[in-house]
């Protein structure tokens, strides 16, 4: 009988798929299925926005966790993901605002003026995460191009 995998195997096999240790096109499809998740959540709303964003902590958690030597683009992507997920919050937070002060003719509140600069930083954290990745799979391939019996420690390998 075999054993489960324990939530630090979970964390490195998600990791490793995030940051491209089975290919591009699977690394991709892992991220769109979380940012998919997480716009599906903030559609629903309430709970599910709720468990949206507990998916998108736990993609970012589980680079982080996964304790593996790294390139400096690996953190760039944390980084971006974080930007994304906080910069969404803010922007599905102040349409609620929104619409809530229209419906009850009130003022809305100052915090909630800066939509726009969210938006903003939505885009430019997600161009953030395919810019990282881009840079990530070639400097990838760059070193096993020209050092061919080099063995890039990317996620998931041990030294």
């Amino acid at each position: 009988m075999s054993e489960r995998p324990g939530a630090a195997d979970r964390a490195r096999r998600l990791a490793i798929r995030l940051s491209g240790g089975h290919g591009v096109v699977a690394a991709v499809v892992a991220w769109l299925v979380v940012l998919a998740v997480v716009a599906a959540g903030g559609l629903v709303g309430g709970i599910g926005l709720l468990a949206a964003l507990v998916v998108a902590a736990w993609a970012v958690a589980s680079l982080v966790i996964a304790r593996t030597p790294s390139h400096w683009t690996r953190w760039g992507l944390v980084a971006s993901a974080a930007v994304v997920v906080v910069a969404f919050a803010y922007v599905w937070w102040v349409s609620g605002v929104m619409i809530a002060a229209d419906d009850d003719r009130t003022t809305v509140p100052s915090a909630a003026t800066h939509g726009g600069i969210g938006l903003i930083a939505l885009l430019l954290g997600g161009v953030g995460i395919v810019a990282f990745a881009i840079i990530s799979v070639r400097t990838r391939w760059v070193r096993s191009e020209y050092h061919p019996g080099h063995r890039p420690g990317g996620v998931g390998q041990r030294s």
